[in-house]
């Protein structure tokens, strides 16, 4: 090779190295030479993030997001969120004074990152944890996604709080899911007493998590203990500040998402492949934020749901009937040591009832105190109206008012209410009762037995809580309830509709509707009923006897294909066809089988006089009123007269369901001929 065509091989691979080296820069990386036009992207090196142009939903708009690498495509940030692109002509760039920007197609900027000074040579690149981060020349981090979330809460993701300068990196929910503009709903840390959790609707609390301990949230129950500890709260009381970070060395996976109805959603990838929701938050009707107003508790086992703490009883008892729970409740009896500071009077001292697993309210404060001194220092002071112990947290008390409360079934807390002392004696007043060794035994035997016999006879009923059977049917507007309480069976209006319809419901706040079973012929009131069809192995011959032999047993069918089937509850959605069905067979008492062989009679108004309100009516009797047959000329033109009144009683109204056709005298209309010629069985 000639020294010339060396000199210039030379060359062309410099500059091909250079070419490649700021081709991959552009892989995760945004520079002032390299922006993204919509569609470009880039992709982080472990090629779990991505970021670009999208389209949420069934929207038209363009958005500038970060979202996972995957088939999911579960956007995790969104830059432009309140000002979208109106077409695919979007530009991210590296602006002159060092910011990160979003251009539209006549170079207005709709978004760029919070950056105070002017910096040069700056660069933006999307890290593998998902957070974008813009560097300057001094590898220096200047502005990051992480401070600025959208929705989303990530692994090493920090939300903060400052009491003092009211600053909070928090989420925010989408408008909808079409809509990633800011939504009614947020989240974040509440630093008031003890470090919580909070999701706010319009700045109201929708649902908190329980204080911290130091290892977890005390108002959760339902965490998995390989993900204990692996949340981080660092709390700097002198500077009033605290951040919160999680890192699960099991499952770095994990992140939370802030759905459109406010419910902070744990997703996890299933066999490292697609996505799964783990927990909800809230998880139940329970878990919204006073549910049961002041001095009230949930239990979301119980019906209702909500009652006064004990000692305490319902503020607005009306409202309390309906089941409208927020007035909640007041003291029923005064405290003595208020009694005490007013009159005078000594009276006996005041006492704690203790309520066990409970998440314990809002607003407590804490003290240093060793838990054999919690309840001591409560009760000296007069203002303190309850007390709790956590080793986590230590002496808990509060003083106004006990919002939140919540029965639990494991875990939780004791938690202990101040009650005047007259109040102990109704509740917890021990009486010791000395009886001889034999007939203790006895009594015991005895109480054994009928606790059985309960016990078998409420097994049903048990059983009734997720489940009906052929037995038990549910009533509009009764429910089951899946065992782990998350969803719910039972009757439902949706939106404004008068109709009710049989589905499968989230059982929390949203009641956000899973599956329909009568979706295409809705119930026209409340009183619907689903129950199950009994059937047996029986030929027909044999259907009819079992079922008579059956008090229980109220109605009997016969399919080839089925077999026998039987009822024992309601009769419900029967309907009459014109072909084809099943011959259908009730039990009646045998005075109404006289009554069983009254027939159809057609109505066919000839005449319907204005003055006297009258109508003449042809009948014919007996199974051969269609056929014409053996009847004479003289018998077809029997008339009877009627008042309009009962005409229109028996027609309901002459109601097009029972119009039967239309010839030259008029419509004709169908009833169904009963006890008398007063049509009254219609």
């Amino acid at each position: 090779m000639e020294p010339g065509n060396s000199g210039v091989s030379v060359a062309l691979i410099v500059l091909l190295f250079f070419v490649c080296l700021d081709f991959g820069a552009a892989v995760d990386t945004i520079t002032a030479s390299r922006s993204i036009r919509d569609p470009e992207s880039i992709i982080s090196s472990d090629n779990a993030y991505k970021l670009g142009f999208f389209s949420p939903g069934n929207s038209s708009n363009r958005y500038v997001g970060i979202w996972y690498n995957d088939a999911s495509e579960a956007v995790i940030w969104v830059a432009n969120r309140n000002k979208p692109l109106n077409g695919a002509s979007g530009v991210v760039n590296i602006s002159d004074d060092g910011r990160l920007v979003v251009l539209n197609e006549q170079r207005e900027v709709l978004w760029s990152s919070n950056v105070s000074n002017s910096v040069a040579n700056v660069r933006a690149q999307l890290l593998d944890s998902g957070n974008l981060v813009l560097y300057d020349n001094s590898d220096r981090s200047i502005w990051e996604s992480f401070d600025e979330p959208t929705n989303t809460f990530l692994r090493r993701m920090k939300l903060t709080t400052n009491v003092r300068t009211g600053e909070n990196v928090m989420l925010t929910s989408w408008k909808s899911p079409s809509d990633p503009s800011i939504g009614s709903f947020s989240a974040g840390l509440n630093l008031l007493n003890i470090p919580q959790v909070f999701t706010w609707n319009n700045n109201i609390p929708f649902w908190r998590s329980g204080q911290w301990n130091g290892r977890e949230f005390i108002g959760i129950t339902n965490v998995t203990s390989v993900y204990l500890g692996g949340f981080e709260l660092v709390e700097n009381k002198a500077e009033g500040t605290a951040s919160l970070s999680f890192e699960f060395a099991i499952d770095s996976t994990t992140y939370f998402v802030l759905d459109t109805e406010g419910r902070l959603l744990q997703n996890n990838r299933v066999d490292g492949k697609e996505w799964q929701i783990r927990q909800t938050y809230p998880e139940n009707v329970c878990d919204v934020y006073g549910k049961c107003g002041e001095f009230g508790i949930c239990s979301p086992r119980s019906e209702p749901i909500c009652s006064c703490l004990r000692g305490f009883e319902p503020k607005n008892i009306e409202e309390w009937s309906r089941g409208n729970w927020t007035s909640g409740c007041v003291r029923r009896t005064p405290l003595q040591c208020e009694s005490k500071n007013k009159t005078g009077d000594a009276g006996k001292e005041d006492g704690f009832l203790k309520f066990g697993m409970v998440k314990v309210p809002d607003f407590a404060e804490r003290t240093t105190a060793l838990e054999d001194r919690c309840r001591e220092l409560c009760l000296s002071n007069c203002s303190c109206i309850a007390y709790a112990y956590d080793a986590g947290i230590g002496c808990m008390s509060w003083r106004d008012n006990l919002t939140d409360v919540q029965q639990f079934y494991s875990k939780g807390t004791d938690f202990y209410i101040r009650v005047a002392h007259s109040e102990l004696d109704k509740k917890d007043m021990k009486v010791v009762i000395i009886v001889p060794v034999v007939v203790g035994a006895v009594v015991i035997a005895i109480s054994a037995f009928f606790l059985w016999r309960w016990m078998a006879k409420r097994k049903d009923f048990g059983a009734a809580i997720d489940t009906f059977t052929a037995s038990r049917s549910i009533k509009d507007p009764e429910t089951i309830i899946s065992s782990g309480s998350a969803f719910k069976l039972g009757f439902f209006g949706p939106g404004n509709s008068l109709n009710r319809y049989v589905g499968i419901l989230y059982n929390d706040a949203s009641e956000a509707v899973v599956w329909v079973a009568n979706r295409n012929k809705p119930l026209n009131d409340a009183h619907g009923v689903v129950t199950i069809s009994e059937r047996t192995s029986a030929p027909k011959d044999r259907c009819r006897v079992l079922c008579l032999s059956n008090c229980s047993c109220i109605a009997y069918a016969y399919d080839s294909a089925i077999g026998c089937m039987s009822w024992r509850d309601n009769l419900t959605d029967v309907q009459q066809f014109c072909s084809k069905g099943t011959d259908f067979y009730i039990r009646v008492a045998h005075s109404e089988l006289d009554k069983q062989d009254m027939k159809v009679v057609i109505i066919v108004p000839v005449v319907v006089a204005t003055k006297e309100k009258s109508s003449l009516l042809q009948r014919e009797e007996g199974s051969r009123n269609f056929s014409g047959e053996n009847k004479s000329k003289d018998k077809l033109q029997e008339l009877s007269l009627f008042d309009f009144e009962k005409l229109a009683t028996a027609t309901k109204d002459f109601h097009l369901i029972n119009k039967l056709g239309e010839g030259g005298f008029g419509p004709v209309h169908r009833v169904i001929y009963g006890c008398s010629l007063n049509l009254c069985s219609y």
